[in-house]
């Protein structure tokens, strides 16, 4: 959480950057500004990379030192990390839309409280409206872990195919935005290709995780035994 909001401080400062002297440095650049920008996400993703493995190194040092065992789930560091990336892409877009200091430096309090509340929506799959907006927040809330079943329910790989929607989506959204006033602009196929896979991995990836039930109970050693715990219930009810 607080890595994703210190990310989109830097990406803020980053877009930011090209109005401190009034002049927007990257129009100037005999470099096509698109590819300029690419070059930039690019930058911002490998920093935002770096931090999140340096931070879960960490975490997996302190918890060893204190007794800690098994084997770490690798998907938790991918799923971390593309959240990172997603908030240094926005403080971009704030920052190079917005224009403003203030309104970057407050993005990032408001990005941690948007990825934190729970509205009150409709879910229209059956789950709690709360639970829906918080699986659907770019920075996952965890359902019960089993030492030896892991997730239950498991939505690291529908979630992760969500925020790599989010991202395609968001990196279409800068370069067209990186593109607007110059002569040479980014070829189309490619872009309209990004947003449909976007598209299709934020649509499954998002009704992946809505879906799945809020607890499982676990009846067997196999995964068929796992029934939702509204089922269990009902079905004791009835007996």
């Amino acid at each position: 959480m607080w890595l994703s909001g210190g990310a989109l401080l830097a990406g803020a400062w980053l877009g930011l950057r090209d109005r401190t002297s009034g002049a927007d440095l990257v129009a100037v650049t005999p470099t096509a500004p698109w590819r300029l920008v690419g070059v930039r996400l690019a930058a911002v993703a490998l920093v935002a990379v770096g931090a999140f493995a340096v931070a879960f190194a960490t975490a997996l040092a302190v918890s060893t030192i204190c007794g800690g065992r098994g084997i770490p789930d690798l998907r938790l560091l991918a799923d971390g990390a593309l959240a990172v990336i997603l908030g240094g892409w926005v403080g971009m877009a704030v920052g190079w839309c917005s224009g403003s200091r203030m309104l970057s430096v407050l993005a990032a309090p408001v990005w941690w409280a948007a990825c934190q509340i729970v509205g009150d929506w409709p879910s229209g799959f059956g789950a709690p409206p709360s639970l829906v907006m918080e699986r659907l927040s770019p920075l996952l809330g965890l359902t019960e872990h089993s030492a030896e079943f892991g997730f239950l329910p498991d939505p690291l790989w529908p979630h992760l195919g969500y925020l790599l929607g989010l991202l395609l989506l968001a990196g279409v959204g800068l370069l067209a935005l990186g593109a607007r006033g110059g002569g040479q602009r980014p070829p189309v196929v490619p872009l309209l290709g990004a947003v449909l896979a976007g598209v299709v991995l934020v649509t499954a990836g998002g009704v992946g995780v809505v879906t799945l039930p809020r607890w499982l109970v676990v009846l067997g050693p196999d995964r068929a035994d796992w029934k939702p715990a509204s089922e269990v219930l009902a079905r004791d009810d009835g007996s």
